[in-house]
């Protein structure tokens, strides 16, 4: 708010509550209304500054785009596959070497595990002249448990034989 009243030396209570008091309505306007020259001049200096800041933008940019052109990777992109291949061959190697181990390992561990079991196989003394006599799928290993006429079977090393119990000492 710009107090006007105009010609008077004197103040009068409007010029107290206004912004800004001037002594003339011509005064009040060249309050209100800026200079165009000062105008006209702020904002050729923002223009210069908004030049300045695109051109140190489109600068720092042109550096990057020049620094990814120069780059190593752009240059000689299949040297990047061939050093990618070469270290992927490199894995599949020791790979390959790692699981040779592990089979050779297992398999050793495997062979050792299959005598043990072969040599607790009850079956295997069937080779050496031994039979097993079972009754109603129960191992006998004492004569007593059997009467005459018990049908009972005897596995061999070779083969199993169905008999019939016709005495028993």
């Amino acid at each position: 708010i710009i107090s006007a009243v105009g010609h008077e030396v004197d103040f009068t209570i409007a010029d107290f509550v206004a912004d800004r008091r001037a002594e003339t309505p011509t005064g009040a306007a060249e309050i209100a209304v800026p200079n165009y020259m000062d105008i006209t001049n702020l904002i050729n200096q923002y223009n210069i500054r908004l030049n300045e800041s695109v051109n140190n933008i489109i600068n720092k940019k042109k550096l990057k785009l020049d620094s990814i052109k120069d780059s190593y990777v752009l240059k000689n992109p299949l040297s990047l596959y061939e050093i990618k291949s070469q270290k992927l061959d490199n894995y599949i190697d020791v790979l390959e070497k790692n699981i040779n181990n592990i089979l050779m390992k297992n398999q050793h561990r495997f062979d050792m595990l299959l005598n043990k079991v072969e040599l607790l196989n009850p079956l295997k003394i069937l080779d050496k002249g031994y039979s097993v006599v079972k009754l109603k799928d129960k191992v006998i290993k004492d004569s007593s448990k059997l009467k005459e006429k018990d049908n009972i079977t005897i596995t061999l090393s070779k083969g199993v034989v169905n008999a019939t119990v016709i005495g028993k000492e």
